[in-house]
């Protein structure tokens, strides 16, 4: 079924690619409930990025690829909407996606520009209504707009339905600049169905992080009342989860004291000082005698028969992750994706063909997969006041380690 009306908003994120800012502006939009979003300067880079940043919207993702720090146009389109999709254009600047819409009028194609400074777009056609303050614009930039506006039949809708109306999208961190450079265009036959597709969402523009946290956080703190009240009525077991989640909001995981030869140091500065030389020392490189070295790597003389080549370098098969995965000890922390070594003996049946399929194209591509490549970096102190115990370890994906112990 195609709908017979369409709702949009834009919005200019300044980078996305962090994934706590990331996750919180996806929120945002789904709150929204709207059909599609135009997202400019997401800093989107790559087709992994893509498959990831699709599975946390949900609905269906159309990027032009920029830099990890420059451009990066996407639209997001609703799980709804993702049927309606056909075909798709892109420039090789991260600057212009298209997408074409098949609706119950007919194809509508919506077009996401982030303009370049110089020399046409990054203007404003009414000086007088959409700027406040100072704001530098060449004469040749708003006669290619306007050419351009003219030549496609172009109108401003926003603008078309508040002509005397001063508004800005775009603010100046010290607010003696202000803009609207972000605009809506449509053709102008179509903008009795213009005005239905923008007026009835009104518009959105906030570069403010924290801002939008603050919405983010009123909107869902209901859902976290409710959440706690679900809990205390499902009257969970005190298992160790339960326990730890419990207690790990009041952890406090400062460092207020720590041993020294001297005694112990609980002054915050002084503190950063005996880790920080400590850390030196252990990162530290010693002095290595090549002739002991040599001693050492002249004494192995042993090598794998030539029968045996052909067995190492070919393929891991399901019987050798198995045996990984049958060593693994019970009861230790998983990695980012929280699933342990008892996840995979207990649907290994499930799991192990597809698991021998992705280490194989991991060794035949020299690539292995982002999840593989990761790790939580933590503390676990036994004596909280020596600084030994203070070394970071590593929490891998269990996948990963399945496969180092095959190998």
């Amino acid at each position: 079924m195609t709908p017979d009306t369409l709702s949009l908003v834009t919005l200019n994120v300044n980078g996305m690619r962090g994934t706590p800012k990331r996750r919180r502006i996806l929120q945002f939009c789904k709150l929204l409930q709207v059909d599609v979003v135009l997202l400019q300067e997401t800093h989107i880079s790559c087709e992994s990025d893509v498959h990831l940043w699709s599975l946390e919207w949900g609905g269906g993702l159309y990027a032009s690829f920029g830099s990890g720090a420059s451009c990066g146009t996407v639209i997001l389109v609703s799980p709804k909407l993702c049927h309606c999709v056909g075909k798709v254009e892109k420039d090789h600047e991260g600057r212009v996606v298209c997408i074409h819409l098949r609706l119950t009028r007919g194809e509508l194609v919506v077009c996401n520009v982030y303009a370049p400074p110089q020399p046409a777009f990054n203007c404003v056609p009414h000086s007088a209504l959409d700027v406040r303050g100072v704001l530098p614009i060449g004469t040749t930039a708003m006669i290619e707009l306007g050419l351009f506006v003219k030549h496609r039949d172009l109108v401003d809708v926003w603008r078309s339905q508040n002509p005397q109306v001063v508004a800005c999208t775009w603010h100046k961190p010290d607010g003696t600049v202000s803009s609207r450079l972000d605009r809506f265009y449509a053709r102008a036959s179509f903008l009795d169905l213009g005005a239905r597709l923008f007026h009835s969402k009104g518009w959105f523009y906030s570069s403010d992080l924290h801002a939008l946290g603050v919405f983010l956080d009123e909107k869902l703190h209901g859902a976290r009342v409710r959440a706690r009240i679900q809990f205390v009525e499902a009257d969970e077991k005190p298992t160790i989860r339960f326990y730890r989640d419990d207690t790990k909001s009041v952890v406090d995981r400062r460092i207020r004291a720590v041993c020294h030869p001297g005694g112990v140091v609980v002054e915050s500065r002084r503190v950063l000082g005996v880790f920080g030389s400590f850390f030196s020392n252990l990162y530290s490189r010693a002095a290595v005698s090549e002739d002991l070295q040599e001693d050492l790597l002249s004494g192995i003389d042993k090598a794998p028969p030539e029968s045996k080549n052909d067995s190492l370098g070919s393929n891991l098969s399901v019987g050798e992750l198995w045996t990984a995965v049958a060593a693994m000890k019970k009861g230790k922390s998983p990695g980012p994706d929280g699933l342990p070594a008892e996840f995979y003996r207990t649907f290994w049946e499930v799991l192990g063909g597809d698991l021998r399929d992705v280490f194989a194209t991991a060794f035949q591509l020299n690539y292995m997969s982002q999840t593989q490549r990761v790790g939580n970096i933590v503390l676990l102190p036994r004596d909280p006041l020596d600084p030994r115990n203070r070394r970071p370890i590593t929490l891998l994906n269990v996948d990963y380690k399945i496969l180092a112990k095959a190998l």
